[in-house]
């Protein structure tokens, strides 16, 4: 019996994949591109935040601590007014931290 050549006369596979009609409308170029900035942008924000809240909740020693020591306002040392009668103002400074420490012991 000899090989039927019918076959051979077919298209290739390839040839009917390439010309079906696409099933997807491919997506224009400038919603890929901001689709992919809009992604890395909201990536490093993400960063950014984690890193500055790990680094003020582990208490390292980085400008961010600097930062909020400047935009909290010292009240601490500024007295604006007179004193009351009879009164004095607490005492400040290290030695007076250390004092109040041991008197609460």
């Amino acid at each position: 019996r000899s090989p039927d050549s019918s076959f051979a006369s077919l298209p290739p596979i390839s040839a009917r994949v390439l010309a079906a009609r696409q099933r997807v409308r491919p997506q224009p170029v400038w919603k890929l591109r901001s689709s992919a900035v809009f992604a890395t942008v909201s990536l490093a924000l993400i960063a950014i935040v984690l890193f500055v809240g790990i680094s003020l909740a582990a208490d390292w020693l980085t400008p961010y601590r600097d930062v909020l020591k400047v935009a909290r306002p010292v009240t601490s040392r500024i007295h604006f007014g007179k004193e009351p009668e009879g009164e004095s103002p607490p005492p400040q400074g290290p030695a007076a931290n250390r004092a109040a420490r041991q008197a609460e012991r």
